[in-house]
């Protein structure tokens, strides 16, 4: 049994882990994770929205279109925006777009305030995004 298991799984033995396909709830579950990582701005690294001000080239958070039209673009069956997908998703499309997020996921981190336009640049802890 893990460690972090749930109050069911150590009451009642946890879950067979046989299944062929995902179910509904946990494709969703993926895809929100997905969603909750361009809300995060894990993706602005490769996806950047850059500061309009001409003096402040950073990033401050992620640019959703540039990173749906990609997504799309490499994977033919995925809706945009990707909320539409909720339930709809085929296991295939949803581990393409885990593997897409995957490769450039990185942390975000506030810097400075750029107060005149309320955000904070963002910098990354992945180095290879930033080359």
């Amino acid at each position: 049994m893990t460690a972090n298991a749930f109050y069911s799984d150590r009451v009642n033995g946890e879950t067979p882990r046989a299944l062929k396909n995902l179910t509904r709830e946990t494709a969703d579950g993926l895809l929100a994770l997905v969603m909750s990582r361009l809300d995060g701005n894990w993706l602005a690294a490769e996806f950047p929205e850059r500061c309009p001000d001409p003096d402040k080239s950073h990033i401050f958070a992620t640019n959703v279109d540039a990173f749906e039209s990609r997504a799309q673009a490499l994977i033919p069956n995925l809706q945009t925006p990707l909320w539409r997908n909720r339930g709809e998703i085929s296991d295939d499309t949803l581990f393409d777009l885990l593997e897409l997020v995957g490769r450039f996921v990185a942390l975000p981190t506030e810097g400075a305030n750029h107060g005149f336009y309320g955000h904070h640049a963002l910098s990354f802890d992945n180095p290879r995004m930033l080359q």
